[in-house]
């Protein structure tokens, strides 16, 4: 973009660059951006004019002139807007174009800065106000609505994951990103030169659950709470109550149940929750025809369950209606106390017999992805593992939001030892003790439960080396029975939750 003599070169036709002093002001008390851009457009050879903002007023303007505005308001830009017959810009959209030494961008409206040049925005699940708010930022920035989805779209804005719009852009592989992105870019291309596209902005892309209400049956209390974090984290709604006109999807592992029956009444999809975690690892709302949970799949979907999520457990529900005539609109679970006790001794059996070996069985990679970030911040340092072993606990530590530190530095949080002996690895013992470092010293099984819990549990409860016992790991009490919760935990805390769970179903606690 060059030109002489008070024009832009384009076809041998004469282009005018007029600057717009706004009533008020002066060529010297102008906007800086306004002041910056008739000093580059001179440096460019552009030959541009300075005039008052009434003269503007009675200007016979053509597709020849160049306005240049700053601000985007008073008699002279109103005037020149309400039959727009010129190329109207801000400053900041022609130093862009000086930067970048590209044409202007010829659209009939005004133009304030250049972030969204060459791209065109469709919207979805907007209410007409925000949608007339973002279309409006996104031709001040260069780019071009459109009310339609066509192969031209390089982006959507979504306030919801649940539109005919969002399916076709996740087909097509069109980036789908939240209103908030044009308002940020917006921002900050008034004060500075910006692209839309600017790694920076990566952040507001659309979460893969956005606008979904997720209810859940059949899930014992840790994997609701799992489900729960992973819907809400990703810019869902998790929901106990099934509602016909607010939930999208509902979560179970068989075709059973009230709620099965109502959803499947209200036509409301019902899935496994590998939809959910899916859904979470692709980035993006996946159809949920594969993963849905009907009667004829009933033989094969527990199984499939059991490789879903990290403790999923076979669970019985005590449905209850809010309300049982033919207008019921919702519908609630309770958990039956019978399966806590269960439940809880699967999840928390002792690890004093358990090897090295087979705690890394459990950190399978599919239930490492799905429990999330859970040990995100943590640096970990790895002690007594073989080659192999810590192989795989550097993809586990990838995946969860860890930092393996492959040498012992003072920024390190977590030792994690095997279980091979129940000492510290001698190097490690005297390296600790040489540099003066206190990280948390934990076992494999710290890793494990974390995982489980979706989050780093107490380090004191898995110390390492372990403590020495100096009473009976169980009360000498006779005749435990072996389903019994103190199988594998003794605590009095848990001891005192389950007399209270136990109460509230009229049944007295065992005696101890």
């Amino acid at each position: 973009m060059a030109g002489k003599n008070n024009h832009l070169d384009g076809d041998d036709l004469q282009v005018v660059v007029s600057f717009v002093i706004p009533q008020g002001r002066t060529e010297i008390t102008v906007t800086e951006a306004l002041a910056q851009a008739f000093t580059e457009s001179r440096k460019a050879g552009l030959a541009p004019l300075w005039v008052e903002e009434q003269e503007v007023l009675n200007m016979s303007l053509t597709k020849m002139d160049v306005l240049v505005m700053d601000p985007f308001s008073g008699l002279g830009f109103n005037h020149v807007t309400s039959d727009l017959k010129c190329t109207l810009v801000g400053p900041r959209c022609l130093l862009a174009c000086l930067a970048s030494n590209t044409p202007m961008p010829e659209l009939p409206y005004p133009v304030y800065t250049a972030a969204m040049k060459g791209m065109i925005i469709t919207t979805s699940g907007l209410e007409k106000n925000e949608k007339d708010k973002i279309k409006l930022m996104v031709e001040r920035m260069a780019g071009t609505h459109s009310d339609t989805f066509h192969d031209g779209v390089t982006h959507l804005v979504a306030a919801t994951t649940r539109s005919q719009k969002y399916e076709v852009a996740v087909e097509k592989e069109t980036p789908c990103m939240l209103p908030k992105w044009v308002e940020e870019v917006w921002k900050l291309s008034t004060c500075q030169l910006v692209s839309a596209v600017e790694p920076r902005f990566i952040r507001y892309r659309c979460p893969a659950l956005l606008g979904v209400t997720v209810s859940v049956s059949q899930l014992n209390r840790a994997d609701k709470e799992l489900l729960r974090r992973s819907v809400e984290t990703h810019g869902g709604v998790y929901s106990g109550v099934l509602e016909m006109d607010k939930t999208s999807v509902l979560v179970c592992t068989s075709p059973d149940g009230d709620k099965y029956i109502h959803a499947k009444k209200w036509k409301i999809p019902c899935v496994s929750s590998e939809w959910v975690f899916d859904c979470i690892e692709e980035g993006y709302c996946l159809p949920t025809a594969k993963y849905r949970i009907d009667r004829v799949q009933a033989s094969s979907s527990t199984a499939k369950q059991d490789q879903i999520v990290a403790g999923l457990a076979e669970v019985s529900m005590s449905s209850i209606l809010l309300n049982t005539d033919e207008s019921t609109r919702s519908v609630d679970d309770t958990i039956n106390c019978s399966t806590m006790g269960g439940f809880d001794e699967g999840l928390m059996s002792t690890a004093k017999d358990k090897t090295t070996a087979a705690w890394l069985a459990e950190l399978e990679l599919c239930k490492v992805k799905k429990a999330g970030m859970f040990l995100d911040g943590c640096r970990v340092f790895l002690s007594g593992f073989t080659e192999s072993e810590q192989m795989q606990l550097a993809r586990v530590l990838k995946y969860s939001g860890g930092t393996r530190l492959t040498q012992l530095v003072e920024s390190v949080t977590h030792c994690v030892h095997s279980v091979v002996t129940s000492n510290m690895a001698p190097d490690t013992s005297r390296l600790l003790e040489q540099l003066d470092l206190s990280p948390h010293n934990v076992s494999i099984q710290w890793v494990v439960e974390s995982m489980r819990l979706g989050k780093p549990v107490p380090e004191s409860e898995y110390s390492f080396p372990p403590p020495v016992d100096t009473e009976p790991f169980l009360p000498p009490q006779t005749h435990i029975q072996p389903a019994s919760l103190h199988d594998s935990y003794t605590d009095t805390h848990n001891s005192q939750f389950e007399a209270n769970l136990l109460a509230q179903y009229g049944v007295a606690a065992p005696t101890r």
